[in-house]
């Protein structure tokens, strides 16, 4: 019989590697294992019987395990009051115009990362936006609206004014 006239191997092929893969990941060092029965895997039309014994289980550094790598991760972060990420600037995004928004985020990604918990080398000034008189206990709400009262006073509400200043002073 060729490949191609038993459809079902590679499935019996398949299981039998599921079969495999799932004792080697059920050692336990304390328990001695049971007698492995045989594996019969069928499969219609069932013309033929594969008979497959497992004869020795692979520990747990015989296994192949899938590369591990590191990616880049955005400038956003987790916000448990929310359980998504991204809020804090989500958050932001909607309370200024969508041609201010870069400016805003640049700026403050710039000055904490948008981190709630940031605070500056002399510490000082705290949050999200990096003002004087906020805590780290304050909610990021309340830091992200403080902060573009601020801008609102000091630039007339224009992020990008905010960060054109800071380009040119390196404080906003």
């Amino acid at each position: 019989m060729t490949p191609h006239e038993r459809p079902w191997a590679g499935a019996a092929f398949l299981a039998v590697v599921i079969v495999v893969g799932a004792a080697a990941w059920s050692v336990d060092p304390r328990v001695s294992p049971p007698a492995t029965p045989p594996v019969t895997v069928t499969a219609p039309p069932v013309t033929e019987t594969v008979t497959v014994r497992i004869t020795q289980r692979a520990s747990r550094s015989q296994v192949a395990r899938p590369a591990v790598t590191a990616t880049p991760t955005p400038v956003r972060y987790y916000n448990p009051e929310t359980g998504s990420s991204g809020a804090y600037q989500d958050y932001a995004r909607r309370l200024v115009t969508a041609a201010e928004w870069p400016c805003l985020r640049r700026l403050w990604t710039r000055e904490s990362n948008w981190r709630p918990e940031a605070v500056s080398p002399s510490g000082r000034h705290v949050g999200i936006p990096q003002l004087i008189g906020l805590k780290t206990t304050d909610g990021w709400k309340h830091q992200i609206k403080r902060g573009l009262a601020y801008i609102e006073h000091r630039y007339g509400g224009s992020p990008c004014r905010a960060l054109r200043h800071s380009d040119i002073h390196n404080w906003y």
